[in-house]
């Protein structure tokens, strides 16, 4: 099996001809700060636990970095460029598909490309490196390792919950693997690779030497014997209960491979110096203050990656955690430690945030949503987060730029309180429920194993414009925590999509109120979204992609495939959406892992969408149209006159749009001269009138509003 990125890429570019396609760019010039920093990647997409490895993305003799994320599956790719790391997404597609829960880049055929290891159901596979140039390749040299065992050859099976140590053990120049016993744990194998000493080259060809490297046996998290020892059975136990990662590496420049293991339901990593020799390795002691002994290191089932991180020609050291999102309490904003390496193995300790305090990084189960919260005549940006047990939120960036030109600045970290509710995660979805043309706030929550949602009405405050008090309760045909709904206006009344784990997609019409309606459903195959393993988790969205006045479907799931039906509701077939990179002129594919969260918005002074994805490790990635046409993001007229009721000189005015206001009686006469509201100010109106009902109205340059206000005592 092959994988040939620079084919791909030539053959979508032909497709382009005879095939409609939609293509987006990765904008990199929209500004995002928090606390007034301004962040360098902050639509990178986060990291829950990523794993890290070097290689050359561009040829250009530099390494870069290569990610991949077990939370998502999701490979994300960066260039080192003067100094920095850039985000580089469009050489993530040109890996192989369907990669999970581990992969690391090492050179096992000594041509100075690393190829890719990583898990499969009988162990692990290996992707030799193909590539020539600049354009990366793959080809699937072994779907399954095996190694030479007591009784012939079997397969070096590793959990999928382990991170294997793959380097040079004995140092004679081939690749090592070193594992923990998938069954029963406790020591570590020694599988030697035996290929240089039986052809004189690098290849494949192991042996399991030992299943006991270096004299010693892990037993609990705090609890490891040595030499002789065994370790204590604690009623039958396996030893080998939850997963665990090897960094097998010659941490003192002593020319002998030192042993640094994380594991799961553990925040003490063990540090295990070899006294020994290469020929015979032998750990005696167990550390667990590496690699700051004044700053040790605390993360709930850490990994390790030796990379020289800022090119000085010494290797660094990054832990990052490698749980599932299922397991511990940690928060997952933080947790990226990078410790600079220097000469005899000693290590300071930078960040605990690498990279991820540039980006957007919420935790996890990040979704976006968009909505002119300060009436300003701007989207502004919020973010649904998840949080594992209790305590989800909403995060508000307001848009500190303008209509064309996006510019977001963190407020809060708890929009409107929704924390104190004790969800598990939150997604929002902003439109008009209860028809008078103002944006309601949509959650849907998920807490104590059940999904529902809330409707947050529009108060038409500017300063309020949601209440946790000022709500109604929408009745969805949900059934599951992974059910993803989405509502759409659909004549006078509503349309609702479901995308299910298993693959399908349930669509259903309203009769009645979103209150209390009842739901008919239409299909639980819709558009022929069937039960499928391999695009699970389908989420949708309604928009009109390509500005042509109907109205589209966006549809993503976990196999990263991102399509878009045209007028779907006339059953139209999908059209691909692709990434374009603007240096290249190539088209490349996207990939977002599993259980992203689009959402479609007007940001760049363009008829057609911009579209986010909120990403399962916890930040967002937002997509541009190459095909711009100017004019679409015009928002409607907003306005806003409270409080309500109002007393003399209490009433303040606002609108999301320049506007020339008048006050008027029930009469239809003009009360006051009509004066300028710039757009975003709230303006204070001293009435000078009697007790009564007035209207107020707002005039932009090409819509009219009228408020009704009743003024007492």
């Amino acid at each position: 099996m092959r994988f040939l990125a620079g084919v791909f890429l030539f053959f979508h570019w032909a497709a382009i001809v005879a095939n409609a396609q939609l293509n987006y760019t990765f904008p990199m010039d929209v500004s995002v700060s928090i606390e007034d920093n301004k962040l360098m990647l902050p639509f990178a997409g986060g990291f829950v636990a990523p794993q890290f490895s070097a290689i050359d993305l561009n040829n250009d003799g530099v390494e870069d970095l290569f990610v991949f994320d077990r939370a998502s599956n999701k490979i994300s790719t960066y260039l080192y460029q003067e100094g920095n790391y850039v985000y580089a997404p469009q050489y993530e597609n040109a890996f192989p598909a369907g990669m999970k829960s581990w992969v690391l880049l090492r050179d096992f055929n000594c041509d100075n490309k690393p190829d890719i290891f990583t898990s499969s159901i009988f162990g692990m596979s290996l992707f030799e490196n193909t590539s020539s140039g600049d354009n990366l390749s793959w080809e699937l040299l072994h779907q399954t390792i095996y190694t030479e065992g007591s009784n012939g050859q079997i397969n070096l099976q590793v959990s999928s919950y382990d991170m294997p140590g793959i380097v040079d053990v004995d140092g004679d120049g081939d690749i090592d693997i070193l594992n923990f016993n998938f069954a029963i744990g406790g020591g570590v194998e020694f599988h030697k690779n035996m290929s240089v000493e039986n052809t004189g080259s690098c290849d494949m060809d192991l042996v399991r030497i030992t299943k006991r490297y270096g004299e010693f046996e892990e037993c609990t998290c705090e609890d490891y014997i040595f030499g002789s020892e065994e370790c204590p059975t604690i009623g039958g136990r396996l030893k080998h209960s939850g997963g665990k990662s090897i960094l097998s590496f010659d941490a003192t420049g002593s020319g002998v491979q030192d042993i640094l293991i994380g594991q799961e339901y553990c925040v003490y990593p063990g540090f295990l110096k070899n006294t020994g020799t290469q020929a015979t390795p032998l750990m005696s002691s167990v550390d667990f203050d590496f690699p700051v002994a004044s700053d040790p290191l605390r993360m709930e089932y850490p990994a390790f990656y030796e990379i020289d991180v800022d090119h000085d020609g010494t290797k660094d050291l990054i832990a990052a955690p490698n749980t599932y999102l299922t397991e511990g309490t940690q928060d997952y904003t933080l947790l990226l430690a990078y410790y600079k390496g220097a000469a005899g193995g000693q290590y300071s300790h930078i960040t605990d945030s690498f990279l991820k305090d540039e980006m957007i990084d919420v935790g996890y189960k990040a979704s976006p949503a968009f909505a002119d919260i300060d009436f300003d005549g701007d989207e502004d940006l919020l973010i649904g987060t998840g949080k594992i047990g209790s305590g989800a939120s909403v995060w508000y960036f307001e848009n500190t730029g303008n209509s064309s030109a996006p510019s977001f600045n963190l407020k809060n970290t708890d929009f409107l309180g929704l924390s104190s509710e004790g969800n598990e995660s939150i997604r929002l979805q902003f439109l008009d429920v209860n028809s008078n043309n103002e944006p309601d706030m949509v959650v849907y929550k998920i807490k104590e194993g059940a999904l529902t949602a809330v409707a947050y009405l529009n108060t038409g405050n500017a300063n309020v414009p949601y209440e946790l008090t000022n709500s109604i309760a929408l009745q969805l045909p949900v059934n599951s925590v992974w059910d993803a709904p989405h509502l759409f206006p659909l004549g006078n009344s509503y349309g609702l999509l479901i995308g299910k784990q298993v693959g399908n997609l349930e669509y259903y019409l309203l009769s009645g109120s979103l209150e209390g309606g009842a739901w008919q459903l239409v299909s639980d195959t819709y558009l022929g979204f069937g039960e499928d393993f391999n695009k699970r988790n389908p989420r949708v969205i309604v928009g009109d992609f390509n500005a042509n006045g109907t109205q589209d479907m966006l549809s993503v799931n976990d196999s990263g495939e991102v399509l878009v039906f045209e007028n779907f509701t006339s059953g139209n077939t999908p059209i691909e959406v692709n990434g374009f990179d603007e240096d290249s002129g190539q088209l490349f594919g996207l990939g977002f892992g599993s259980q992203s969260n689009p959402y479609a918005a007007n940001l760049f002074g363009t008829r057609e969408p911009a579209i986010a994805f909120g990403l399962l490790q916890g930040g967002i990635q937002i997509l541009k149209n190459t095909t711009s046409t100017p004019g679409g993001n015009e928002l409607a007229l907003k306005v806003s006159a409270y409080p309500v009721p109002v007393k003399a000189n209490q009433l303040v005015l606002q609108s999301n749009k320049d506007c020339l206001v008048r006050l008027i009686d029930s009469m239809g006469k003009q009360l006051t001269e009509s004066f300028t509201l710039p757009a975003g100010s709230a303006q204070t109106i001293d009435l000078i009138v009697v007790p009564g009902v007035y209207f107020v109205e707002f005039a932009s340059f090409n819509e009219r509003k009228i408020i009704r206000i009743a003024v007492i005592d």
